[in-house]
Order: structure tokens, then sequence, then C-alpha cells
């Protein structure tokens, strides 16, 4: 059997419709129709007393629970809403933190590796040139040095030596001082362990007094 107002649309069929009153539903003249005769006053409190009967009717126990389990779920449903916000803020700040403190140890990494590199480049170009100027160089040794020489001629500048001036070994004044006062020390301490103490020198002039007078202590004459 076709509709007489055509065929449906797929929104049209698959659309839910309530059952239920809505505030913006009509309702029908014949719900609300009264008593014939009924003037407007009667209408009116007839209907305020079904509004104040409806509103005062016993809540059952049922629709109390679902009530309160529909206000619990909303705030556990909000709460997890804020935490998962927060997470997501916490996190984000993190990986934000987390990638710059990679990005700072790469750097420091990298030029920590390029020092090396360099030092390593200076040590084998000095091996290189002394391996030159001895005659044992080999192909590539030859070759970096030869590099070398051509960048030092093209920048100005001229290779650095191979072999540092002749360090100055002189100490200074303080050093000097403080390495006498030592020694002096040294001495005085070789000095008194080889004379003894305040009292060892009591005993041994102790001793030299008895040993003057030849007399001895169990030996009255």
């Amino acid at each position: 059997m076709s509709s007489r107002s055509g065929p449906r649309s797929v929104s049209d069929a698959t659309r839910f419709t309530s059952t239920t009153p809505q505030p913006k539903s009509k309702t029908s003249a014949a719900a609300n129709a009264g008593p014939v005769g009924e003037t407007l006053e009667q209408r009116v409190a007839r209907l305020r007393a079904a509004h104040l009967a409806a509103r005062n009717a016993p809540i059952s126990r049922y629709d109390r629970i679902t009530e309160g389990g529909r206000k619990v779920f909303d705030v556990m449903h909000k709460a997890t809403l804020a935490g998962l916000i927060g997470f997501t803020v916490i996190a984000g700040v993190f990986s934000v933190y987390a990638v710059m403190d990679m990005l700072k140890y790469n750097r420091k990494r990298r030029e920590d590796f390029m020092e090396a590199q360099r030092r390593i480049e200076h040590d084998a170009l000095d091996s290189a040139r002394l391996a030159f100027l001895n005659g044992s160089a080999t192909e590539e040794q030859a070759r970096l040095v030869e590099e070398a020489i051509r960048e030092a001629d093209r920048t100005g500048q001229r290779l650095p030596p191979l072999l540092s001036g002749p360090a100055d070994r002189r100490l200074p004044a303080k050093a000097e001082e403080l390495r006498n006062k030592v020694r002096g020390a040294f001495e005085q301490e070789k000095a008194n362990q080889r004379n003894g103490g305040p009292l060892d020198q009591l005993g041994l002039e102790t001793g030299a007094a008895k040993q003057g007078s030849g007399k001895s202590w169990w030996k009255p004459w």
C-alpha cells in the first residue's frame, strides 16, 4: 500500500518520533474539552486544579532512583571531561619540554662531535706533516698536507707550528718562598727529633747532673 503523500525520504523514514508530550507539542481540543456549558472561569479553575494535582502527585521510587542516577552520572561525566582536558594539557606541556630538552641535548652532542672531529683532523694533519717532513708520508697524508697548504695560502693564514716553544720553567717568587719555608720547617723538625723535646732535654740535664756528682740514690756515700 503506497502512501497518499508520496514516497518518504530516508530521513523521514528513520526519524525517531517521540510518543511523550513535548513542550512545543500541541494538545488536542478533545483532551481539554470540558463539560458542555462550562464557563471560562470554571475551565480555568479545572485546569489549575489538574495542574496542581499533577505537580503534587507522589513520585515513584523508580523515578527517584532514575533522577538521582541521572544527577550522579552527570557529575561523573563533567569530572571525567575536566580530567581528560587537564591530562591533555599536562601531557602537552611535558611533550613540549621533552622536545626542547631533546633538541638542546642533540645540539650539544653535535657540537661535541664536531669538536672531536676537529681535534682528530688536527692530530691527523700534525701526524701527516711530521711524516711529510721525514719523507715517510703515505699518499693520503701527502694529499692532506697539500690540501692544508693550499687552504692556508687561500686564506692567508699560516699553519700552526708542529713544535711549541720552550716552556718557562722559572718558579714564581711566592712559590720559591713557600718552598723555602717548607724546607726550613722540615729541617727544624729533623733537629727536634734528633735533640728531643723539652721533656727529653730536662731528663738529659738531670742525668748529666747526677753523673757529675758521682753519687747514686742507693749509695749514700
